[in-house]
């Protein structure tokens, strides 16, 4: 069976352009192999460390220190998928990938859980290694772009609050500015792990072809086919939920200026998978009580921008002060009149001496480089300007947190589905 070839010159130049700015953390367990893979991988990065053990790795390992992480499966002293966990337990947003054999490719889908990004087959192809190491730098390229950039529309922020006080109109455009780079990054993280996993789909094929282990079964075709059905299976799962996110921001951005008649629990639901796409990460215990008969005539998009607001504020409060066991609750419900949103968290809630003053305009609780002031006042604004509705803050003792209770009037097109 044909083995892959050497990945041509353009290849390789441009997968030096782009790991040229990068760090590398290289874990694996001495051997006779070892010196070889780190010198494949050190000729591409600008700078790289090598260590044998993941105790090593752990003591080099620092935030922010490397870009990548490449671990072999195969290690002494510590399980790789608990090493990445330690690991990812203060530095989430830290990439690795895994060099594996092919009869270890059971534990694959398992690795994928704790955020691998990919897997590399040993032994190692350099046109695998080439194509796996460009798409994840890649990555990594991009986030940093989008990070970037977020940080430039924030200080573009902060430097119009300091110019002059600006009125209600602006205010919106600018968290509507804001949010879009926050946007940018959340589709961003809600695609990584579909396509992680097409990645190790895929790369699990070809390391079974590279090795031919397909002509050493009993019945090779039929061997291949229960496997290409299996792949295609997971590979149109992950495609399906991509084509949902999708739909899901692309609902957020539509430019509706006309009432629209929508289910809320559906509302509620999008703007979850939305913002809390990285909730495992940070472990946050995502609880909803929905009734899903409520259906208004309102603003779909404005309402999905104060929810937005809402959880974006709950999660950030929650990571600040550092919540052990993070909780995040919503409810809908119905009265006579009106429909309830709340959102309720456990974030230690707000001081009382200041809840009165969390929806004026320049107000914030977060930190000077975090916080605009604006995120508030503009939803308490939508809410009673443009939804015709009101929304209060509370804490809530049961919870030990904050609640924020959206009230919109109810109307004729409230009934069941």
């Amino acid at each position: 069976m044909k083995r892959f070839t050497d990945p041509s010159e353009g290849d390789i130049t441009l997968l030096r352009d782009i790991c040229k700015e990068l760090s590398v953390l290289v874990v694996f367990k001495e051997r006779e192999d070892t010196p070889s893979y780190v010198e494949m991988i050190s000729s591409f990065f600008k700078y790289t460390e090598k260590c044998n053990s993941a105790q090593e790795a752990l003591n080099l390992h620092k935030p922010g220190r490397f870009d990548l992480v490449y671990i072999d499966l195969d290690l002494s002293d510590m399980r790789a998928s608990e090493l990445i966990k330690n690991i990812k337990n203060y530095d989430y947003k830290q990439k690795f990938i895994l060099f594996a054999s092919a009869h270890e490719a059971h534990l694959f889908y398992d690795i994928i859980k704790t955020g691998v990004s990919a897997f590399v087959a040993k032994p190692v192809s350099i046109e695998n290694f080439s194509n796996i190491t460009r798409c994840i730098a890649q990555e990594i390229v991009n986030d940093a772009y989008i990070e970037k950039y977020t940080q430039s529309l924030r200080e573009q922020i902060g430097e119009i609050n300091e110019e002059s006080e600006l009125h209600s109109q602006l205010s919106i455009q600018q968290q509507k500015l804001s949010q879009t780079g926050e946007m940018i990054s959340m589709i961003a993280h809600q695609w990584r792990q579909p396509l992680s996993a097409i990645t190790a789909i895929i790369g699990g094929l070809r390391t079974r072809l590279g090795l031919e282990l397909y002509l050493s079964a009993a019945d090779p075709y039929k061997k291949l086919e229960e496997d290409l059905n299996s792949a295609f299976a997971k590979i149109e799962e992950s495609a399906g939920y991509l084509s949902k996110t999708i739909n899901d921001f692309r609902n957020f951005y539509r430019p509706d200026r006309l009432e629209s008649r929508f289910n809320v629990a559906e509302v509620i639901e999008r703007v979850c998978r939305m913002v809390l796409a990285d909730k495992e990460l940070h472990e946050i215990d995502l609880a909803l009580n929905l009734d899903r008969t409520i259906v208004i005539t309102s603003y779909e998009s404005e309402l999905m921008q104060v929810l937005i607001n809402l959880l974006n504020n709950s999660r950030d409060a929650m990571r600040e002060k550092a919540i052990a066991h993070p909780r995040l609750s919503i409810s809908l419900r119905q009265g006579d009149e009106y429909i309830y949103i709340d959102v309720l968290d456990n974030g230690k809630g707000i001081d009382e001496n200041i809840i009165e003053k969390i929806f004026l305009p320049y107000f914030s609780t977060k930190s000077e480089k975090n916080g605009t002031g604006i995120g508030l006042h503009m939803s308490k604004n939508i809410v009673e300007n443009h939804l015709k509705g009101s929304i209060k803050a509370t804490n809530s003792r049961l919870f030990s947190g904050a609640n924020f209770q959206i009230t919109l009037p109810k109307n004729t097109t409230g009934e069941s589905l």
